[in-house]
């Protein structure tokens, strides 16, 4: 009975030291991920068509030429895809002025638009 309840003790132990070690790991290479993209801010102007888009829970991240660009939290409820990282695709033309805060998707000669870090439209 002594050495079953040290090796339960052990077994509790490693597998402790591997969850740690995971969510360790976890929390650098996220830390990684989100540094390769420029948060796309206020300040920053862009124009372009979205070549790629990868979705990392709530945010997307969108490529326009070579520079990737970080957009979190902006919904418009108006339309049937309010979460932006849901509504954007491939081929969507994208336009936001420096010091604005709109971001204009073109997509089949119509116009949307969402506010960054904001949920609009929501009854």
């Amino acid at each position: 009975m002594i050495i079953d309840s040290r090796l339960g003790v052990k077994l509790i132990i490693i597998l402790i030291s591997v969850f740690v070690i995971s969510m360790i790991l976890q929390f650098f290479l996220a830390k990684k991920f989100y540094n390769r993209q420029v948060e796309l801010t206020r300040d920053i102007e862009i124009h372009g068509v979205i070549q790629e888009i990868n979705i990392h829970y709530s945010a997307a991240i969108i490529k326009l030429d070579s520079l990737e660009y970080l957009i979190d939290g902006a919904d418009n409820f108006n339309y049937s895809k309010p979460f932006l990282n849901s509504f954007l695709r491939v081929g969507d033309s994208i336009s936001k002025e420096t010091e604005c805060d709109t971001l204009n998707v073109y997509r089949r000669k119509k116009k949307y638009f969402f506010i960054l870090g904001k949920t609009i439209n929501q009854d």
